[in-house]
């Protein structure tokens, strides 16, 4: 049953990838990013109370946080050595800080144990300030933390855990109070940054932008698309980009076969062909020949109308079973059909793309996770 959901799900994968003919539009926004808008990163120490003597049992740095904190707070003076509560824990705070966050808005933060507390369960942060890498405080967090599990100890030894507890959230827990100069109104220029690089897709987006506002776009490389606001949209830079995102055009989609040995995945797209090849893989015999016919013949041909017809015919032999011929042209979808008609698993597949690269007959990038 699973080399049949296996198959299934191959040749559903091979039917939109094989060939480019069939290659479909998507929206400009689903391939770049807008250069400059990522997220920032905030961090940040505190402390979380209220645990159920879960908290750091070795104090060090707790104690000397709860000492300056009473300290602050209550101008009370603690020596640090004296505290023994195992209620608290030192932690680290992590938050997202969104490019557009303005005063005021909220984001979710995440708390992790640094020290060595059982559990985080029950716990709440204390006001925490929370700094980006150029050391200004841009969000403070506070709030009850939610870990998703338990960890009960009964006499120091662990009697029910329940997923990680170390690890919690505090869910618009962070307040923003500084927000990152997002202002676009005086923008005259951008910068697309495509996900994947590909010279054949930025061409293709450098195009469509062209055609639809004018000569506003060049490709700096593969992976840059400079864009100037046209003077129609000066002033309404929000307006015009998401136009621009939204027109749609047709990726470059490279050939390229992936693999995962591991847990025997192999994941292909693109135009991926194969070279006239014979294969041999334990009691497998596999042949792959492709040649140039002119005349009109009854066998299927394949090529564009005007250019040289070429015709290729795959046997696949198994000893003491059945032949297999599959009248199409040489890709590595006809090779994986049939294969997958005499139940070849997933390692055996793996073996031949790769002995099929190593020949240099498989052409397509082979990527191995």
């Amino acid at each position: 049953m699973l080399r049949k959901l296996l198959s299934i799900f191959l040749l559903f994968l091979f039917a939109g990838y094989s060939f480019p003919v069939y290659a479909e539009s998507v929206r400009i926004k689903n391939l770049v990013t807008l250069q400059g808008t990522g997220s920032n990163k905030l961090i940040g120490y505190g402390l979380v109370v209220g645990l159920n003597q879960t908290g750091d049992r070795l104090k060090g740095i707790t104690n000397e946080t709860i000492a300056n904190l009473l300290k602050n707070l209550g101008n009370i003076t603690v020596d640090p050595t004296l505290i023994q509560t195992e209620d608290t824990a030192a932690v680290i705070v992590t938050a997202n800080l969104s490019p557009y966050s303005k005063s005021g808005d909220s984001a979710d933060c995440t708390v992790s144990a640094i020290g060595d507390a059982t559990s985080l369960q029950g716990g709440t942060l204390l006001l925490t300030p929370l700094r980006a890498a150029n050391g200004k405080v841009y969000a403070l967090a506070q709030g009850p933390v939610s870990v998703g599990g338990l960890n009960v100890t009964t006499v120091g030894v662990t009697a029910v855990q329940q997923n990680y507890a170390l690890v919690g959230r505090v869910p618009n827990g962070a307040l923003i109070i500084k927000a990152p100069d997002a202002n676009m109104l005086g923008m005259s220029a951008f910068s697309f940054a495509l996900r994947h690089p590909d010279f054949g897709t930025a061409a293709a987006i450098v195009k469509a932008l062209n055609g639809n506002f004018g000569a506003v776009a060049q490709a700096t490389d593969p992976a840059t698309i400079e864009v100037a606001i046209p003077q129609q949209y000066q002033g309404r830079p929000v307006e015009f980009i998401a136009k621009a995102e939204n027109l749609e055009v047709t990726p470059d989609q490279p050939a390229e076969v992936v693999i995962n040995e591991r847990t025997g995945t192999v994941v292909m797209g693109g135009d991926i062909t194969l070279s006239p090849v014979a294969i041999a893989h334990g009691n497998l015999t596999i042949t792959i020949q492709t040649k140039p016919v002119f005349p009109p013949t009854p066998t299927t041909l394949i090529g564009p109308p005007g250019a040289p017809r070429r015709i290729t015919k795959i046997t696949v032999i198994q000893r003491r079973k059945h032949l297999v011929y599959v009248p199409k042209s040489a890709t590595l979808q006809d090779v994986v059909d049939a294969l997958n008609a005499l139940n070849v698993t997933p390692r055996d597949l793996i073996s031949i793309l790769q002995a099929l690269k190593a020949a240099g007959a498989l052409h397509a990038h082979l990527k191995i996770l």
